[in-house]
């Protein structure tokens, strides 16, 4: 998925060898219906020159990608109204609406508004890839909306298991706005993909985040064994403090210093697990930090984030949302 690249959204087939493209123009609107005429209308520019019109502006991905342009799609907040090809005279709202789906008086706007008055140029592939769409989400409180089909999704992917929804959407929020700012121009495939787009791999990766035991969950339990091997009270505010810093950090899977932390605390434990297994969880973390702490990876986190990192993936196999009482080793 491509963000503020040629439209606001485009989404493409394959994340390296993409072969078709669906195109997303969105707009908001206040109040009222889209007409097809206000579509097609042009603006006039700050310097007096005539501007392309929405529709001028989709139809150009069909010109550029040809048949390897599968959709070109117009999508708002609001309903357009328009006279649908079912024999009534009058115009009515839709929520979705086809290019062959319209009268012909309506297609004819289109086909004036992209070809002007050249009626010998008749694209109708690329005219009948036009739809319009109107989304149910929120224009005035869309963070709450969003969170809420966030948590419907996981609710069905995960059910009856607490997620970390707020900081999901933060993730995602994120990861969206830096792709969408970023106004560079990249001339090979890879970078911009890098930098403007977002993968179906990152998107299966914050699944997978979200499907692990909370970070409550967790702590909850580490707080026990801590509490139990008398872990002075300022040194577990300053560790749980950390912890949820590192547990939100984790949930961006681009974050690649985070992930490399990660994946190398997640090696030591692998490694040592049948030396480990029998030590108390302040040793265990402890010995964690004393090897990583040497590592190039570790230069930019002081040692209370890297310890409670080390707690963070220390309890995260072993916690299945359930509070284990601290008369074991956690690992």
């Amino acid at each position: 998925m491509l963000l503020d690249y040629h439209e606001d959204i485009v989404i493409l087939d394959h994340e390296s060898s993409p072969e078709k493209a669906d195109f997303f123009q969105i707009k908001t609107k206040d109040s009222g219906a889209w007409t097809i005429a206000q579509l097609a209308k042009k603006k006039i520019g700050k310097d007096g020159v005539l501007l392309q019109s929405m529709l001028e502006k989709l139809y150009s991905a069909h010109r550029l990608c040809g048949e390897n342009a599968r959709k070109l799609c117009f999508v708002s907040n609001q309903a357009v109204k328009l006279q649908l090809n079912n024999g009534k005279a009058t115009k009515e709202e839709v929520n979705e609406c086809s290019f062959l789906a319209m009268a012909l008086s309506e297609k004819e706007c289109i086909h004036k508004c992209i070809e002007g008055n050249n009626s010998s140029v008749s694209d109708f592939v690329g005219l009948n890839k036009i739809t319009t769409y109107r989304t149910s989400l929120s224009l005035d409180d869309h963070e709450t909306h969003t969170k809420g089909h966030l948590v419907k999704f996981f609710e069905n992917l995960y059910p009856n298991k607490p997620i970390q929804t707020t900081a999901i959407y933060r993730a995602l929020l994120d990861e969206i706005r830096q792709k969408t700012n970023d106004d560079k121009v990249y001339l090979d495939f890879s970078s911009l993909t890098k930098y403007k787009g977002i993968s179906r791999s990152f998107f299966h990766k914050i699944i997978s985040l979200a499907g692990e035991p909370s970070a409550k969950a967790l702590w909850d339990t580490a707080e026990k064994y801590l509490v139990n091997e008398e872990t002075p009270v300022l040194a577990l505010n300053q560790l749980k403090t950390k912890f949820f810093e590192y547990a939100l950090s984790r949930m961006d899977p681009l974050n690649e210093d985070i992930q490399k932390l990660s994946s190398s605390i997640r090696d030591r434990i692998n490694v040592c697990y049948e030396i480990w297994k029998c030590q108390g969880l302040l040793t265990i973390i402890g010995k964690i930090h004393a090897l990583i702490s040497s590592q190039s990876i570790a230069r930019n986190y002081d040692s209370n984030f890297i310890k409670a990192a080390a707690i963070y993936e220390v309890l995260g196999e072993a916690v299945q949302e359930t509070h284990p009482e601290p008369s074991e080793t956690p690992i």
